[in-house]
């Protein structure tokens, strides 16, 4: 019975080449620089966050959306590792979005290219211009988008 799970679940090396290939992704949509302080959605993604700091970006951490981020620096890069049903993406995309600074970077991979006019929509609707679409070779689909910034913030600058 083990050679049969062993056969169906991937081994170590091929979870470390497919984070490898998803931080890649990120890295790429989100244009982050090992200087940002990027925040990882979801605490579950400590492999993602490993994977940062081994590469140098220092200024990583992973937060649940749900959790209180009071006195929290603003990131300057969002990643929304996996979008998932649409209700608990928008209450991520809402609450963490908000803890982006005006004009941060978000990336988000979406398994299923398909989903990619829902995602956009609500992208737009939440402040966030997409400024990068790439689909895997698999079909999964790797979104680059950016805070807007508000005339208002701007004459405050």
């Amino acid at each position: 019975m083990v050679e049969n799970l062993a056969a169906v679940q991937p081994d170590d090396d091929q979870r470390c080449r497919s984070d490898d290939a998803l931080v890649d992704a990120l890295i790429g949509a989100s244009s982050a620089k090992r200087s940002d302080r990027i925040t990882i959605a979801g605490a579950s993604r400590i492999d993602l966050l490993m994977d940062l700091l081994h590469r140098g970006f220092t200024r990583a951490s992973c937060r649940a959306a749900s959790g209180p981020h009071a006195g929290e620096p603003a990131s300057d890069v969002l990643w929304l590792p996996v979008v998932g049903p649409e209700e608990p993406f928008l209450f991520t995309l809402r609450k963490l979005g908000r803890e982006l600074r005006p004009g941060g970077r978000l990336a988000i991979h979406v398994e299923d290219a398909a989903r990619a006019p829902s995602v956009i929509a609500a992208l737009a609707a939440n402040g966030f211009g997409v400024e990068s679409r790439t689909v895997a070779p698999n079909g999964e689909l790797f979104i680059g988008a950016r805070r807007e910034t508000h005339a208002c913030a701007l004459r405050a600058a």
